[in-house]
């Protein structure tokens, strides 16, 4: 059943299981995948590996549709893994702007390197605080609101219909805010600004 696979990946997950055996597994299982059972191995797998991610994208983009669906689930039921992310929790900026750079060398479809970067944007929707009480790692927004990474912001802005004044980290504290909300309210973006 369902719930016995997940049983058995969980377990496989918390024990010293080969990575590269366990990602395989969770490929193949990754439709019983919920909110109890996130597939770790992949998510890491993909937050350090560019190569990895461009695989999945590319998947995306298959005719074939289970394997299709399969990357589909993995890139927005279950990605929530920040790249980059430190044992402590916070980013490291360095590495970050090294595998966002190593992101864009291996997209040569520009239809594809955008998708992956609306993804990438709503991954950063997960990092942690910063360390100095900022609501997202710091890491995270210089990224997003550097004119290197205008694709991000604008993709973002496109989908949400929103116009110039806004950074992408506004954007993600937006979707932060809203996910958080009990009822619909409107939200004043200002004071989400990072930087204005």
């Amino acid at each position: 059943s369902q719930s016995d696979i997940s049983t058995v990946i969980d377990y496989l997950q918390k024990s010293k299981c080969n990575k590269s055996v366990l990602f395989k597994i969770e490929w193949r299982y990754m439709p019983v995948f919920d909110d109890s059972v996130e597939p770790i191995a992949i998510q890491n797998d993909i937050s350090k590996n560019p190569k990895t991610l461009k695989e999945i994208v590319d998947f995306a983009f298959s005719k074939e549709k289970a394997l299709s669906m399969n990357s589909y689930r993995l890139l927005f039921d279950h990605w929530k893994t920040v790249p980059c992310q430190k044992k402590d929790g916070h980013v490291d900026g360095k590495k970050l702007n090294k595998w966002l750079s190593d992101v864009k060398n291996n997209f040569d479809d520009k239809k594809r390197l955008d998708f992956v970067y609306r993804r990438i944007g709503g991954v950063f929707y997960y990092s942690n605080p910063d360390k100095s009480g900022l609501w997202i790692d710091r890491n995270i927004a210089e990224i997003m609101n550097n004119n290197n990474y205008a694709r991000i912001v604008n993709l973002e802005k496109k989908v949400l219909n929103l116009d110039d004044k806004y950074s992408v980290s506004s954007l993600i504290a937006i979707g932060y805010h809203e996910q958080n909300l009990s009822a619909p309210q409107r939200v004043d973006v200002n004071e989400f600004l990072i930087i204005k």
